[in-house]
């Protein structure tokens, strides 16, 4: 009974002990709530989410007179402070944020805060020091890990490229340093992802990593992550466009620009697709006048003629530019100060001519020679870090004069050494460039173009073409490509457009041909207008390609008087029902240089239009052929007179040229004509051929011309080795 009252006794006395402490506890936590220093501390966190700034300082001032030792704030006092954003209240941020770690040392948020102020005051060695001091209070927090990343991503691009050149030809490079800061920052960025798998500013910077040493493929994994935590990020996207750009798919990176621009603002996507920060000044000022209707028409046509290669669905130039804007502000623009990157002197060069060749970066230093003298021949004792870019035709210095390497132009006295003054007049000659990187190699199409006499007022166009052998893969005998043929106005509004796979059998190829050239032909009716033709052959083995895109201007041809066609001039023209020009019922092999050697046969094929047929149907009209040099001597005349008077009658009414003159009788107002003559020892030169026809009908004239070269034998072998380029 003693033992158990005993018991009693003590549970007694423990109740009421928790009791009074409880009730004590309550009464401070009451007692807190309601102090005065909450209350005004409570209200400059409502002046803040407001953004009122001045009125919460006044109020977490207050709220630290009532209570000198309130932590959260002085915490909070300081980052009223610190968004001010002026030097002055960066001091006074500096001075609260102390007080609050004096008062809790162990607080992870206020020494994250205090290294972020720090980095702001451009302090990147205390600010470092502030994140490892979070990560050893909690080693989970994600944020300290994410800017411990960003000061060795900085690092890494710093050292990445530098150079420090000595005398006698000795140069030091950074390199072993970029690569260490290159694996520290992405062992920082994968903690922060780790700890936090909603962190995708990790993957963003993880991204740009990863585009500096042109892994694309992992830049695309991770920005492909940080989607799923924020699928309506328009620069996740745009930098996943820039990733599967850089790997030539510009199928995927053109559904990923879309979709970051169905993402943006209104600015931020007027912005974009500006063209501002691709015209020569002059035209940036007439660009600027346009209204927004005739700006949108502008930048249609602007980009639409970049097109290098209309057979996509897409237009490679434009995904381009975009990913160079995308990279421009990426890799030159600092958000926390402001900076856009395509408006720096760097991201600008950036956005017109695309990644230089090849650049690197000299470290900054006091002229210092290897035996420790300091170079007084310098004016300048103080060597800024330069950054060169190589372009190839021209290079662009940029320096980092304020040392905070935030690179500009470099300026000099010498305005053939200011990079300002040569970027601004480069832009003025070249404002933009862009080289189109293909699978294969590129080559040249030579080419020339006839025109007819059509159906229903259009006119019948035909154009010969010629194909690289060297630059094909041949099948069997067979070659297979991929063909593009596209017609445009004079506004570059889609006429017509034709894509299809095309088998080209060489034993179908008419005629001795020494030019290196696989033949081809394509026939289309236009009206009479002026319009923008393009013609693009891939070879689906090789991946070689080749384009050429032109200004048409289709002729009108009279219904009712006399007209006569182009002149098409050929190495050989026979009559043959199988032939490539059906309605003529020939075979054609087309001189597409219009060049020809010294006694070589010249063949010439044309047509002409609206003779009138006598009472028995038939029309009766000359053919007068006339030779003219350009620029010859006398005796050349005379030896080609000679040489061809005896093989067609040629007169030489005139020193100055030579022709040749056969009537012909036919059954229809439309004839067509081809004829052939032997350049027998004609000298080398520039020549005119004119045909003259006569209806004696009707009694009207017409004519035409084509010029042509005669060349020695030894350039003729292989023309189109002679004429690429």
């Amino acid at each position: 009974m003693i033992i158990r009252g005993s018991m009693r006794s003590h549970r007694y006395f423990y109740l009421t002990l928790l009791f009074i402490i409880l009730l004590v506890s309550y009464n401070q936590v009451f007692a807190e709530i309601r102090s005065p220093s909450r209350e005004f501390y409570r209200q400059g966190l409502q002046w803040v989410s407001e953004g009122k700034i001045e009125p919460a300082i006044d109020a977490f001032k207050t709220a630290i007179k009532k209570d000198r030792r309130f932590a959260d704030a002085y915490h909070q006092l300081g980052l009223a402070y610190l968004a001010i954003g002026t030097i002055e209240s960066r001091k006074l941020a500096t001075f609260a944020l102390k007080e609050a770690l004096k008062l809790d040392k162990t607080n992870v948020r206020y020494h994250l805060d205090m290294a972020k102020l720090s980095l702001k005051k451009g302090m990147k060695w205390g600010a470092k020091k502030g994140f490892e001091r979070a990560l050893e209070l909690d080693p989970s927090v994600a944020e300290a890990y994410y800017h411990l990343g960003l000061l060795k991503e900085e690092d890494m691009l710093w050292y990445k490229d530098m150079i420090s050149p000595q005398e006698e030809g000795v140069v030091f490079t950074f390199y072993k340093y970029s690569n260490k800061d290159l694996h520290d920052a992405r062992e920082y960025f994968a903690k922060a992802i780790e700890f936090d798998k909603s962190f995708v500013l990790a993957y963003y910077h993880l991204g740009l990593i990863q585009f500096e040493f042109s892994d694309y493929s992992a830049m695309a994994n991770n920005l492909e992550k940080a989607l799923e935590v924020q699928p309506d990020n328009p620069d996740f996207y745009l930098f996943l466009g820039l990733a599967y750009h850089r790997m030539s798919d510009y199928f995927l990176a053109n559904q990923k620009f879309k979709l970051a621009k169905s993402y943006m603002s209104d600015e931020e996507l007027s912005l974009f697709e500006s063209v501002i920060a691709v015209l020569d000044p002059a035209e940036n000022k007439r660009y600027a006048a346009l209204n927004s209707t005739q700006k949108s028409d502008y930048q249609r046509k602007f980009w639409k003629q970049r097109d290098p290669l209309f057979m996509t669905e897409f237009n490679e130039r434009i995904s381009e530019h975009y990913s160079r804007f995308a990279y421009a502000n990426l890799r030159f623009g600092n958000p926390d100060k402001g900076i856009e990157g395509w408006k720096t002197d760097q991201g600008k060069s950036y956005i017109r001519f695309g990644p230089p060749k090849s650049k690197f970066r000299t470290r900054p230093n006091f002229n210092i020679t290897l035996g420790g003298t300091i170079n007084r021949s310098d004016a300048d004792p103080i060597a800024v870090s330069q950054e060169n870019w190589t372009y190839g035709d021209f290079n662009l210095v940029f320096e980092d004069r304020t040392l905070n390497r935030r690179f500009k132009f470099k300026r000099h006295m010498d305005p053939e050494r200011d990079t300002k003054l040569i970027f601004e007049q480069l832009i003025k000659k070249v404002p933009e460039h862009y080289d189109f990187d293909i699978e294969g190699s590129p080559f040249e199409i030579p080419h020339q173009i006839t025109q007819y006499m059509g159906q229903s007022g259009q006119t019948k166009i035909i154009l010969d073409f010629g194909i690289p052998r060297d630059k094909v893969s041949l099948s069997y005998a067979n070659v297979f490509l991929k063909k593009g043929f596209f017609i445009f106005d004079a506004f570059w509004n889609d006429i017509g457009r034709q894509v299809e796979s095309r088998r080209i059998a060489l034993g179908d190829q008419f005629g001795r041909n020494n030019s290196g050239l696989i033949f081809d032909r394509h026939e289309f009716q236009l009206l009479p207008e002026s319009y923008k033709i393009a013609l693009e052959l891939v070879d689906e083995s090789s991946g070689n390609m080749g384009k050429f895109r032109q200004e048409l201007n289709v002729r009108n041809f009279d219904p009712i008087r006399l007209e006569i066609s182009d002149l098409l001039l050929a190495d050989n023209i026979q009559t043959d029902s199988s032939s490539l020009n059906k309605n003529a019922k020939l075979k054609i092999l087309p001189n597409l240089f219009h060049k020809f050697r010294s006694g070589q046969a010249l063949f010439v094929y044309f047509e002409s239009y609206n003779l009138d047929l006598d009472e028995g149907g038939f029309s009766h009209y000359t053919v007068e052929t006339v030779l003219r040099p350009i620029k010859s001597k006398r005796s050349s005349i005379a030896k080609l007179a000679s040489s061809l008077g005896g093989l067609f009658g040629l007169s030489n009414s005139k020193q100055t040229e030579v022709s040749v003159l056969y009537e012909y009788q036919g059954n229809s107002t439309t004839e067509p004509t081809h004829s052939s003559l032997r350049l027998a020892d004609t000298k080398p030169g520039q020549y005119v051929l004119v045909i003259r026809v006569k209806d004696i009908n009707g009694g009207q004239t017409v004519e035409n011309s084509v010029t042509f070269e005669i060349v020695n034998e030894y350039n003729i072998l292989d023309k189109y080795q002679n004429n690429k380029g």
